[in-house]
């Protein structure tokens, strides 16, 4: 169950930085439920770089996240996640023409992701998101 409701979370999580992205501003959004620290800094300040350049994402990324450590007997239970990303179909646009940004051909559009999560209270929160410079 424990595992189920990690996952569950970072889904919700993810869909946020997605909803996020796709109006580079984390207002309206509710990736506070779902993030705080480090993956709420990046959010914030990626969005609003975003939001500087006049861009936005279309699309979603693939994900196929795994609870790969879970530890629950602690005072605030932390659990790691270890998830595939594909951004292949997450593309970033000029907000005012659509246009694809060009982006380095030489970036990894699917890489290992390593998410750190805790429990709070009855909630689980994304901490940390340390993508991998490694294909999966």
């Amino acid at each position: 169950m424990a595992r189920a409701d990690v996952l569950a979370a970072y889904r919700q999580y993810l869909s946020e930085v997605t909803r996020a992205y796709a109006r580079a501003s984390t207002e309206g959004t509710d990736i506070e439920k779902y993030a705080s620290g480090a993956a709420l800094a990046t959010v914030q300040s990626e969005t609003k770089a975003m939001n500087k350049a006049g861009q936005v994402t279309t699309g979603k990324p693939g994900s196929t996240p795994e609870v790969t450590a879970i530890s629950l007997d602690r005072t605030v239970p932390k659990a790691t996640i270890t998830d595939c990303m594909d951004v292949s179909r997450w593309t970033l646009v000029d907000g005012a023409t659509r246009k694809e940004v060009g982006l380095p051909t030489e970036r990894l559009t699917r890489y290992v992701d390593v998410i750190s999560v805790e429990k709070w209270r009855k909630q689980w929160i994304v901490i940390e998101e340390e993508p991998q410079e490694r294909t999966c």
